[in-house]
């Protein structure tokens, strides 16, 4: 777990242990203040994630709007950074969706990472907005967020299940409004000629499930996979498509044949050194890697 004496800094608590018979967890620590914030992992607000979209709004290659509207009435807010004056017929686009699982934390950090990697000044990214257009859900599951829901939106639905649901998926009609916002962005970004090069989904795992993973389907990412592997610690795996369109992954693959990933983040342990828990700043590390990746990719 994790402990903050200021709620925004975090330490790992690693005196820990747990007793599998009757299912207890314990840690011990020596608090260097009367008042302490402890969570399972590194947790993050809606004001954290408010706040990001407010300090990046007025950057001139940043542009945020809401494609809709959650179960509780929040934006689902998209960021769209690019360069605006370089044509954007010539563009490679990417769409990014984090936190479907509003308790997968680490995903808007990665994100926070990508952000500031995107909007800085140094000439390669400068290249990078003049190639592409990033389109950004950080927070797809505000309510979740806000109520602090560890995998649910405020119906109480799994989100990453959703996909479906107005196609092969009758029963379960209609789609959660999350979900339905994306799809109707996409189906509305598409039908005026644009289109999408590819999709990134980012999740976590739990703590139990060390080292950070990538999926994708049918082979359709394998050198992205290689690349990004190079950048920071991921395993790279591909599995069979199938005929399920239920993830957002199967998806955007199965209905619209881009190429789709899903990143799976580890909340623990990551890379050569066994003993090193991940932080904050590795989650940021990764999404500027995630950039570096795509700059890759696109250019072989």
């Amino acid at each position: 777990p994790v402990l903050s004496y200021d709620n925004k800094n975090w330490e790992r608590i690693e005196s820990v242990s747990y007793d599998e018979k009757p299912k207890n967890f314990s840690f011990k620590v020596s608090f260097k203040s009367d008042t302490a914030w402890i969570a399972y992992a590194h947790p993050y607000s809606l004001t954290q994630a408010n706040e990001l979209m407010s300090s990046i709004s007025s950057n001139p290659n940043v542009q945020t709007e809401s494609i809709g509207n959650s179960v509780e009435g929040r934006d689902i807010r998209m960021i769209t950074i690019t360069d605006p004056v370089k044509s954007m017929g010539v563009k490679k686009v990417v769409l990014i969706t984090a936190l479907q699982h509003s308790g997968e934390d680490c995903g808007v950090y990665l994100m926070e990472g990508l952000l500031k990697e995107l909007i800085d000044n140094r000439p390669e990214m400068k290249a990078v907005r003049e190639k592409f257009i990033f389109k950004l859900l950080p927070v797809m599951n505000p309510d979740g967020l806000d109520h602090g829901t560890s995998r649910y939106n405020w119906n109480m639905e799994d989100l990453n299940t959703e996909w479906d649901d107005d196609i092969s998926d009758t029963l379960n009609f209609p789609v959660e409004p999350e979900v339905a916002a994306v799809k109707d962005w996409t189906k509305k970004w598409l039908s005026k000629g644009n289109q999408i090069d590819i999709f990134l989904d980012v999740h976590s795992h739990s703590q139990f499930n060390k080292g950070n993973t990538f999926m994708h389907s049918n082979n359709c990412l394998d050198q992205f996979g290689i690349i990004l592997n190079s950048f920071w610690p991921i395993v790279s795996s591909s599995r069979a498509a199938g005929n399920s369109i239920s993830s957002s992954t199967s998806f955007f693959y199965n209905y619209y044949k881009i190429p789709a990933g899903l990143i799976e983040l580890t909340q623990s342990l990551a890379g050569e050194n066994p003993e090193k828990y991940v932080d904050i700043n590795d989650y940021h590390l990764y999404g500027k890697g995630i950039v570096q990746s795509l700059d890759k990719y696109f250019k072989k």
